[in-house]
């Protein structure tokens, strides 16, 4: 969908679904994103505006930012479910993605891919097993000047039994999967 104009994207009911492919946000817009992505499905945010997710309980989707700014503020439902989305992705170096509250996300699903991009943790600490990144694009960065925020990276053991070994199209199952491409 391309968003020319503000605009505000829900259902009839906090918990109503979208699937599809993704969003452009014009610069100088901005998108309010008030409905969940089903698992296994990723929206795909591109275009300088601000994708504004501010829906409320668990979304169980995924999201890849390849320009423009997202900022998370998803609200807790009645028994305390709270995640803007399941994985996130940022690549190209134009993107920023901006935590706007706890529990957003599992900092263990985010990735930097090509490029990287900014995550502006924005006075939240994190900790994290490891940072996934592709290539030195990837900023974590704290822009909130009243909140200190403390990065906490514990490290993992990368022994066998955490690789994942599969196919060539297959969607990544773990942040260690290995791809073996069969050139037959």
């Amino acid at each position: 969908m391309y968003f020319d104009a503000h605009f505000t994207v829900k259902g009839k009911t906090p918990n109503t679904t979208w699937l599809g492919a993704g969003v452009s946000v014009a610069e100088g817009k901005e998108v309010k994103w008030q409905v969940h992505n089903p698992k296994g499905d990723r929206l795909s945010k591109i275009g300088k505006g601000i994708l504004y997710v501010n829906g409320t309980g668990k979304n169980e989707g995924d999201i890849s930012v390849g320009d423009g700014l997202v900022f998370l503020a998803q609200n807790a439902d009645a028994q305390g479910n709270q995640q803007a989305f399941n994985q996130i992705g940022i690549t190209s170096s134009r993107a920023t993605v901006v935590i706007g509250a706890e529990n957003q996300f599992n900092p263990n699903n985010l990735y930097f891919g090509f490029r990287g991009g900014r995550l502006d943790v924005n006075g939240h600490s994190l900790t994290f097993d490891r940072i996934q990144n592709t290539d030195d694009g990837a900023k974590i960065v704290n822009n909130n000047l009243d909140k200190s925020a403390t990065l906490t990276i514990k490290g993992i053991n990368l022994s066998e039994k955490y690789i994942i070994w599969q196919k060539w199209q297959q969607q990544a199952t773990s942040h260690l999967s290995i791809y073996e491409y069969d050139n037959t």
